[in-house]
């Protein structure tokens, strides 16, 4: 989202990356930084930015357990050979998908972690 600027300090705030600056004499600069080192000033001549845009920084995922390690797995062997001889999978993926979680909560279960 285009963010319209009329100068003062760096606007990134901790957990946003500076995607664009747009510049008043018309140029849009593409970047992936803090914004430190631009110039948030409005005194650069045509040099000024006039606008910015940031992105929320990459928001890490949830550890992965091991449930999901032999759910994954499961789905691997569940779905090897399902494919036809147009490349169109010959089963229903969503009962797959339920199928390789049921498989992760029998083996949970075997080992006692259910």
């Amino acid at each position: 989202m285009k963010i319209e600027w009329s100068g003062g300090e760096n606007p990134v705030k901790p957990g946003q990356t500076l995607t664009r600056v747009w510049l008043d004499n018309g140029e849009v600069k593409h970047t992936d930084d803090g914004g430190g080192g631009w110039d948030w000033s409005s005194d650069n001549g045509e040099w000024n930015i006039i606008a910015y845009e940031v992105t929320p920084d990459r928001v890490e995922s949830p550890t992965e357990t091991l449930r999901d390690r032999v759910a994954m797995a499961a789905l691997t062997g569940l779905l090897s050979g399902t494919l036809d001889g147009d490349g169109f999978c010959k089963v229903n993926i969503h009962q797959v998908a339920q199928s390789s979680l049921a498989i992760a909560d029998a083996f949970m279960a075997a080992r006692g972690d259910a």
